[in-house]
């Protein structure tokens, strides 16, 4: 069998205060081999767009940077599965957002928490996550992963079932747009 000698991608999730280019430099004091950030304030809906000069910044800082793995973090309010369409309009156009900015970033994948089901059954509010994540999915090149997570609560993607239901019945053009792998 042939030994592997790859760098294990070892990591952590990344301030960017400061500016956004400052999470190379953070990441390498702590010798990673690849980062995570969030492209904007996490708790907000909303953000100022992405200047050139922050985009540049940024830029040149990954190439001088020997880490070349990255992965935006969405914001923690994101919940297409939501019922309420006000929160759905909002969690559809912050996706947006965090996919573009990832995107204007040259960072090639976004994880994001799938939501939370607070009214209507379980399958439903699967179909809503899915019918926002195509929509949002093909006005971009970036790819998800959906955040496995723990199972408190109402919290969707708690199984592997879960996540098997939402990869069978997203469109098939955007399947290769979603990463399964990601954990809480």
């Amino acid at each position: 069998m042939k030994k592997n000698n790859a760098t294990p991608l070892l990591g952590a999730h990344i301030s960017g205060a400061g500016g956004l280019e400052e999470v190379f430099s953070r990441a390498e004091s702590i010798n990673c081999a690849t980062l995570q950030f969030f492209t904007k304030n996490n708790r907000q809906w909303q953000a100022k767009a992405l200047t050139q000069d922050q985009i540049d910044a940024f830029t040149k800082e990954h190439k001088r940077s020997p880490i070349k793995s990255l992965v935006g973090h969405a914001s923690y309010l994101i919940n297409n599965s939501s019922a309420d369409t006000e929160i759905q309009q909002k969690s559809y156009h912050a996706l947006c957002d965090e996919l573009l900015r990832c995107e204007q970033l040259s960072v090639p994948l976004l994880v994001l928490h799938p939501g939370n089901c607070s009214s209507g059954t379980q399958e439903e509010c699967l179909d809503l996550l899915i019918a926002s994540l195509d929509k949002a999915l093909a006005t971009t090149k970036t790819a998800l992963s959906l955040e496995i997570m723990a199972g408190q609560g109402s919290s969707l993607c708690r199984s592997f079932e879960e996540l098997g239901y939402i990869y069978k019945k997203l469109h098939k053009k955007h399947k290769n747009k979603i990463n399964r792998m990601s954990g809480n």
